[in-house]
């Protein structure tokens, strides 16, 4: 059972390595990063491409749950980064940094617009 169980992690895992390396999805954009509405968009983002990826929705409705399969796939979010294909290798990294920690955007703006982190 413990194995099936993993099993079944692994292949979702893969599907999420291949899905972020072959194409981009047709998942919507996060707004940017220092805007009031960012978090809410960012989240919707994260499930779009979590799901996108082949895992079950049920899989994807926690942020820092994606972000951890999310690293225990590509071992780092720039790894992660350079396999996905629907924004820049830095707004990724932007956007993933604002949205665990806040502070601020690569252009000195506040995260969120209020610089607090998202979760």
């Amino acid at each position: 059972m413990l194995f099936q169980g993993f099993k079944n992690f692994a292949l979702a895992a893969a599907a999420l390595c291949l899905s972020f390396q072959t194409f981009a999805t047709n998942c919507p954009q996060a707004l940017p990063a220092s805007d009031i509405g960012f978090c809410a968009s960012f989240q919707q983002v994260a499930q779009c491409h979590c799901q996108a990826s082949g895992l079950p929705a049920r899989m994807c409705n926690n942020v820092s749950m994606v972000y951890k399969r999310m690293i225990s796939t590509f071992g780092s979010i720039e790894r992660a980064c350079q396999f996905q294909k629907d924004t820049t290798y830095e707004i990724c990294i932007q956007d993933w940094r604002c949205y665990q920690e806040g502070g601020l955007t690569d252009e000195g703006q506040l995260c969120n617009a209020t610089g607090l982190a998202c979760q």
